[in-house]
């Protein structure tokens, strides 16, 4: 059955609503999680290198990055 305004059917729409939502979740997650890693080694870190290292490490890398930063970043912060 055609759905009224187009050429897929409503499970199809359906997916792709689902689909859209999921990548968008996932994007805004993955762009908060560079934020946050740019901010906090910031704030344990005065070297620009690494801090682009590390904004690059969870840029490339995802989550799996962002674990990885998490492992090897400076335990305390500047003002510590």
């Amino acid at each position: 059955m055609l759905a009224l305004w187009g050429p897929f059917s409503d499970w199809e729409e359906v997916t792709m609503l689902i689909v859209a939502l999921a990548a968008s979740y996932w994007a805004i997650l993955w762009l908060s999680a560079v934020i946050w890693t740019y901010r906090d080694m910031r704030d344990r870190g005065s070297d620009a290198l690494s801090q682009a290292v590390a904004v690059l490490l969870v840029l490339v890398f995802n989550l799996p990055g962002l674990v990885l930063y998490l492992i090897l970043r400076p335990h305390e912060t500047l003002a510590e």
